[in-house]
């Protein structure tokens, strides 16, 4: 492809794909009705498939896609805690995510595995 689009322009189509891809990822856990750790494990590999094929396309940041991409894996991750221990994370990495994000992680849970008390 190199010979054919320029660096800048392949930055531009190929760069914004990773903005959507996060987006996306982010929006699709307050369609969900619901996740097990199956669906948490899939979508952390979609990530790391989605990563490879990015950072293989010279024009494009990798540092910037790597970020990007695992902050996804880090807010599914986050499915499968407990409770408290989600609470310790947040509290931790308060600006990691939005309020708007927590609110979808909680309409899946809020860290409330099977099997957990409470």
């Amino acid at each position: 492809m190199a010979p054919f689009v320029a660096g800048v322009k392949r930055n531009y189509i190929f760069g914004g794909i990773c903005t959507i891809a996060t987006n996306a990822f982010m929006k699709a856990l307050a369609d969900m009705k619901s996740i097990n750790l199956f669906g948490v494990q899939q979508i952390c590999r979609n990530s790391i498939a989605w990563e490879q094929a990015l950072a293989a396309i010279p024009s494009i940041d990798s540092e910037t896609v790597q970020q990007r991409l695992d902050r996804i894996r880090t807010y599914y991750e986050l499915l499968n805690m407990p409770f408290e221990a989600l609470l310790a994370f947040i509290t931790e990495h308060e600006n990691l995510f939005t309020a708007t994000e927590l609110v979808h992680k909680s309409s899946q849970g809020l860290g409330a595995r099977k099997g957990d008390p409470g």
